[in-house]
């Protein structure tokens, strides 16, 4: 397995998959059409932390995790619903939740690269 830290920061940039359609997550500034909100400023902490561009792609729900594990993007940053949570840890390798909303958000990852556990972005 290629090492996704090193391809990232090779290639100097983090593709992080949103929704985009979601207050406060991740939605259109009404101005500029640019996604903001509380995903794109984690993603953008993370891409800081890497020393690489952020570049946010909006996405499905259906295709969250198909766009990561077809590697189109290299993050997630949306919501999963707790009911679907075995499905998704059954594809996907989670790391524990990285902050305190109650909907328990957490940074989805294809592989072993455990984006945010024991670390601070």
């Amino acid at each position: 397995m290629a090492d996704q830290l090193a391809d990232i920061k090779a290639k100097g940039s983090l593709v992080c998959g949103v929704l985009g359609t979601s207050k406060p997550f991740s939605f259109p500034n009404p101005q500029t059409r640019e996604i903001q909100g509380y995903d794109v400023d984690f993603c953008s902490a993370v891409a800081k932390s890497l020393g690489v561009k952020l570049e946010i792609k909006p996405i499905s729900v259906a295709a969250r995790i198909p766009e990561l594990t077809q590697k189109r993007i290299d993050v997630i940053a949306a919501m999963f619903e707790e009911e679907h949570a075995e499905a998704v840890a059954a594809a996907l390798f989670f790391c524990d939740p990285l902050n305190s909303y109650t909907t328990g958000q957490m940074l989805g990852v294809d592989g072993g690269w455990a984006a945010g556990y024991g670390r601070n972005f």
